[in-house]
């Protein structure tokens, strides 16, 4: 999918709202202030992975990446990798996990800077965007997570019919 849209001008700086402790593989729990309809089911609430995904209906703390851990639980994989909030801070680096408020009472999570489990050079930035009426929008700035997991799951196990696409090797887009 190409957009002519540059991920600076998607990309929101949330107006308030919290920063997460830098604990490796954690999920919290955090209300959304509206009602979040997800693949026909309504929710109020997120849980916040450190391992650059939102679950609803449950945390999950997995940080081993696997098609079959990303579709286990309703989830939303923005950058689903063994990313180390820990390790980023005890290097002194400026990473954290962070949800706050954008425009028209949308929700925005943050994964600024945090390095790969292990790896202090590869460091990834990207956003996840819930809005009021449904929408949902990813935003990446910066991604160096190589096997990163990214997409949206019901739940209810791998599809039948997916098909895996690798973007590694993907192009910039030519606009016309």
């Amino acid at each position: 999918l190409c957009t002519d849209q540059s991920a600076l001008d998607a990309w929101i700086e949330p107006a308030d709202g919290e920063i997460f402790p830098a604990v490796d593989d954690a999920s919290y729990q955090r209300d959304l202030g509206f009602v979040f309809e997800f693949f026909g089911q309504t929710w109020q609430s997120i849980y916040v992975g450190a391992n650059g995904y939102v679950t609803f209906g449950a945390g999950d703390e997995e940080y081993v990446i696997s098609l079959g851990n990303h579709f286990d639980t309703p989830r939303i994989s923005v950058l689903y990798h063994d990313l180390d909030p820990l390790a980023t801070w005890e290097s002194e680096g400026d990473g954290f996990v962070h949800m706050g408020s954008g425009p028209d009472g949308s929700v925005v999570v943050t994964w600024y800077q945090l390095q790969t489990y292990g790896v202090e050079t590869q460091i990834s930035t990207a956003q996840l965007q819930l809005h009021p009426d449904g929408a949902i929008t990813l935003v990446w700035l910066d991604v160096d997570a190589p096997n990163a997991i990214v997409g949206l799951s019901d739940g209810s196990g791998i599809p039948q019919d997916f098909a895996e696409t690798d973007y590694s090797l993907a192009t910039d887009c030519v606009q016309r």
